[in-house]
């Protein structure tokens, strides 16, 4: 049992928050620089992302070719259940233990109602990725309702910790089972480090009522159906995310950040001297220009502060990562120049692949070095940089040739995919919620600095038509809140992602 944010090393040193009329954006920053983005609905509209969710589905069909079965789990949406992901249905048959693998039609068959959690979103073609293998992560500890093992996150390193909380865990598992009448697993997180039985106990009380709920509506319930209600994504974050390293959470909006003081005060005390409210006439993401990376992670190129550059480049087998030493001469050879530039590139890699959310086969091509010491020490910062990363992957030796491949598991789509589409002429644009939602913010900037005036927006047909279609309540709510006129001038020829802001000036 592996939960993914006690992967987190040490976790973000700041979180910012930016709340607007059409989507919530959530920033993991560590020394200034983006390491993370997380993008959520707005404030009072239901969160659409299936990742987690736990459904009641119907075994659509068995393909024994793959030993898999695809489970129908929501109208016109089928996800795939690996073997490995169905192996808890053989235990709870009593076809199987634990420590063996039986094929996929000794855990289910077609028809069969079985309830599966979300494990990977959807991606392009492919559908949801499920396990019948539930978890319900809480602050302190992971319930697993159907294994009852415990694990103790691999970042408590001091033993004596670790025994105190593994005894911890197993006491609350009887516990559970005395008054819930199953015996659950547990993993500990990362955030239990030094809390006491009383925390870690009040999560698990309410885990166990949560699961019992999940039961009931299964028992009730025709496939298929949702049996969770989806967890906010500001919440999902201060649970998972905020660790003893994360100094600050800053929040823009004020009713954003008054629903949090609320959260941290009831059900997550260690976290409310960290809630700060920015109080500016910018957003949060400016504290660091933050659209600046954000925009800069959608370009192939990166640069470096030495003139070395890395580019990035996608395709449907593998994406490509390439070090080029640019303008950059060391002045004791060849050998030392490639040396420099792939350590300075190293960290700059890490950052992007987890920026950029690419996932699959990754082949880095290092510049070329001799020593067979300076391609040792490369090799072992990228694993040292990578250590970080939450989401799992595996490191392959560099070849002679200064190639590193690795591989990282995809759960979401990378950060080009949410954010652009497809112009249909091998090029990109925003997609046009992201659009709007620049213009938004830009909106929202010249009110602050002009109060009371009114605001013209020149801006392309494409745009506009969204803003009159999809995205009119986000607009109606947008001048509401500002209480000034907002006036719209079409361009026809403009592209979707021009656009003016500008206050009249008398």
């Amino acid at each position: 049992m592996i939960d993914r944010a006690d992967r987190f090393s040490l976790g973000p040193e700041e979180i910012l928050i930016n709340v607007s009329l059409v989507e919530t954006r959530i920033a993991l920053v560590s020394s200034g620089k983006l390491i993370e983005l997380i993008l959520a609905s707005p404030p009072g509209e239901p969160e659409s992302a299936l990742l987690g969710g736990i459904f009641l589905g119907q075994v659509s069909k068995i393909v024994k070719g793959v030993d898999a079965a695809f489970v129908t789990i929501a109208p016109e949406v089928t996800g795939f259940l690996a073997t490995s992901d169905a192996q808890v249905l053989a235990e709870q048959k009593g076809q199987a233990d634990h420590q063996e693998q039986v094929p996929i039609d000794a855990c289910l068959c077609e028809g069969e109602h079985v309830v599966v959690q979300v494990i990977k979103e959807p991606l392009k073609d492919k559908g949801p990725r499920l396990s019948a293998a539930i978890t319900l992560p809480g602050r302190y500890i992971v319930l697993a309702p159907t294994q009852p093992r415990i694990a103790v996150s691999r970042r408590i390193e001091d033993e004596t910790e670790r025994r105190r909380l593994t005894e911890l865990a197993e006491t609350l598992s009887g516990r559970i089972q005395n008054e819930f009448g199953f015996k659950p697993g547990f993993i500990v997180r990362t955030a239990a480090l030094g809390r006491h039985e009383a925390a870690l106990a009040q999560d698990a009380e309410h885990l166990a009522a949560l699961w019992q709920d999940v039961t009931a509506s299964a028992s009730l319930a025709t496939p298929p159906v949702r049996l969770d209600a989806p967890v906010d994504a500001l919440d999902r974050v201060l649970r998972d995310f905020v660790l003893p390293a994360t100094q600050r959470v800053v929040i823009d909006d004020r009713a954003t950040f008054n629903r949090l003081c609320v959260l941290a005060e009831t059900a997550m005390p260690d976290l409310q001297d960290k809630l700060v409210f920015y109080d500016e006439t910018a957003n949060a993401f400016d504290l660091y220009e933050l659209d600046g990376q954000i925009d800069l992670a959608l370009c192939p190129r990166a640069d470096l502060p030495s003139g070395a550059w890395i580019t990035i480049e996608t395709t449907e087998a593998l994406t490509a990562i390439d070090v080029n030493s640019g303008s950059y001469a060391h002045k004791s050879g060849l050998d030392f120049t490639a040396r420099h530039a792939n350590l300075e590139a190293v960290p700059e890699i890490a950052q992007q692949i987890r920026l950029r959310e690419i996932g699959g086969l990754i082949v880095i091509d290092f510049i070329k070095m001799q020593n067979a010491s300076h391609m040792a020490e490369v090799s072992e910062a990228l694993r040292t940089a990578l250590a970080a990363d939450p989401a799992p992957h595996q490191v392959a030796d560099m070849s002679v040739f200064g190639l590193v491949e690795l591989t990282r598991k995809r759960v979401r789509d990378s950060l080009v995919d949410r954010l652009t589409e497809p112009t249909g002429q091998a090029a990109r644009q925003p997609t046009r919620q992201h659009a709007a939602a620049r213009l938004f913010r830009q909106i929202e900037r010249e009110a602050r600095l002009a109060p009371g005036l009114a605001i013209d927006v020149q801006l392309g047909s494409d745009l506009a038509r969204w803003l009159d279609g999809p995205g009119d309540g986000a607009y109606t709510k947008l001048r509401d809140r500002l209480g000034v006129n907002v006036t719209l001038h079409v361009q026809d020829d403009w592209p979707r992602d021009r656009y003016d802001v500008a206050v009249p000036r008398n």
